[in-house]
């Protein structure tokens, strides 16, 4: 049975709460392993092609740095972002890899309250533990490349989908549509993500309940769709 209300919002707040509380310990742990391997294995090396394009399309003014990243095939966030954290830390190659590897880092927490929401909290460990020591994940958390934020924002999404569906409350639906729009600023793959979750819902309607959820979906995919196009007629033109 579908709930929802204030007595749902605090239900999840309660949720991840406890689980931040309970776990804290042996995440700290992950986070602080996951850390330093990352130190040891890839902040010595020197940029790579793609990070020194990701250093070029960056180190300009706002309006020069659109211009370039519109000429490119990815989306623009990763490099707003990136602009900004250098304005802050240097243009160094620490500097700029650090930036992947927190999002690498937040990941692993983000997993983690994924895992447990959708499964259990022991299936969480091992998923946490997983994405710690994954060498696909470290090496992308320790590049200057968007990578590393499309997964954590995929991770927060599900976890977002997830409560959407258990919990369909007013903040749940904009906390959904507003992750959809930065998935998809983040990288063009991200819509695979969103094509995942349109698939589970029409599997899986029944479980959804009664309510206007394909108005909603579709409004989501407007919107979504109205952004995207946004950021492509941009591009025709810059």
């Amino acid at each position: 049975m579908v709930r929802h209300g204030p007595v749902c919002r605090r239900n999840q707040g309660l949720f991840i709460i406890t689980a931040m509380r309970k776990h804290a310990l042996y995440l700290a742990l992950l986070i602080a392993s996951a850390l330093a391997l990352s130190l040891y294995l890839f902040f010595g090396e020197s940029l790579r092609l793609d990070e020194a394009q990701s250093l070029w399309q960056t180190s300009r003014g706002l309006d020069g740095m659109l211009h370039v990243i519109a000429k490119d095939v990815h989306m623009p966030l990763y490099f707003f972002i990136l602009h900004f954290w250098e304005v802050l830390f240097g243009t160094g190659e620490a500097a700029v890899r650090s930036l992947s590897l927190v999002f690498f880092l937040a990941s692993i927490p983000a997993v983690f309250y994924l895992a447990a929401r959708a499964y259990s909290v022991r299936v969480a460990y091992f998923s946490a533990f997983l994405a710690a020591f994954s060498p696909f994940l470290v090496w992308y958390g320790s590049e200057a490349r968007m990578y590393s934020l499309l997964f954590l924002v995929t991770a927060i999404s599900h976890f977002v989908f997830i409560d959407l569906w258990r919990n369909p409350t007013r903040r749940a639906r904009i906390w959904y549509a507003v992750i959809s729009v930065v998935g998809l600023f983040t990288h063009v793959f991200f819509g695979l993500i969103l094509l995942s979750q349109a698939l589970f819902y029409f599997v899986r309607k029944d479980a959804f309940g009664k309510g206007l959820w394909l108005a909603y979906f579709r409004n989501v995919a407007i919107l979504v769709s109205v952004f995207g196009a946004s950021w492509y007629a941009y591009r025709e033109i810059a």
